[in-house]
């Protein structure tokens, strides 16, 4: 893989993803998900991997999580149609959404490598604990990675600030608890973003009741081991 992508284009990268058979993962997959998004690109923003939606529809981050990060992008006035360009480490969907093996992400990095070699992006914003571990070669805790700028040296000796939070979906799953526990873990700024979008899922559920099996379970058995 690492060699036939090293001089693709971004357009040849894709097709490249979308008949992708290196690993075991072609097998089980409905669409393969190259990535969105504005090119050129401010931020890259890099998930783990596709879940039952986004499987389902070929882009990632849809459902509630995408929402949710749309609705974080918003606040600090980007969006993935003008500025950000969003992709996974992987790009078939695990069985069960089990975290990758060690071979398949051998198989699939020299995909995301290359994005971002093309894209340049200014930043790049990592979501979750397994895509963070995977893109910065560490095994820390994604506790101990937040809240500090990291830095990725690409191929041509580039250096690209790194920046990693949790992944939406785990952050949907804290939704429950009182507002000044979301605010202790998370920060004032995520929780009031967590509580709109609350506010407007549940508009949006009533009005509209077929959505909720449209949204149901993107990523979220990633999200339980996403600290």
């Amino acid at each position: 893989v690492a060699q036939a992508v090293k001089n693709a284009t971004l357009d040849e990268l894709r097709e490249q993803v979308v008949a992708c058979t290196a690993c075991g993962l072609c097998d089980g997959r409905r669409h393969a998900v190259f990535g969105q998004g504005a090119t050129p690109t401010r931020w890259l923003v890099v998930g783990e991997a596709p879940g039952e939606q986004e499987d389902r529809q070929g882009h990632p981050f849809v459902g509630r999580s995408g929402q949710l990060l749309d609705a974080m992008l918003a606040a600090v006035g980007m969006s993935r149609e003008t500025d950000v360009f969003i992709t996974n480490v992987i790009k078939c969907r695990p069985p069960g959404n089990r975290n990758p093996k060690p071979e398949e992400i051998a198989a699939c990095s020299p995909y995301l490598m290359r994005q971002i070699a093309l894209l340049k992006p200014e930043r790049i914003l990592v979501l979750g604990r397994f895509a963070a571990q995977t893109l910065l070669g560490t095994d820390a805790t994604i506790g101990s990675l937040r809240g500090r700028v990291h830095a990725l040296k690409t191929d041509e000796g580039v250096e690209i600030p790194v920046i990693v939070s949790y992944h939406p979906a785990y952050l949907l799953l804290w939704l429950q608890l009182p507002i000044n526990v979301i605010i202790v873990i998370f920060g004032t700024v995520v929780a009031v973003l967590m509580v709109v979008f609350m506010r407007w899922s549940k508009r949006n559920m009533q009005a509209n009741p077929g959505l909720h099996d449209q949204i149901g379970q993107e990523g979220h058995g990633r999200a339980l081991d996403s600290t």
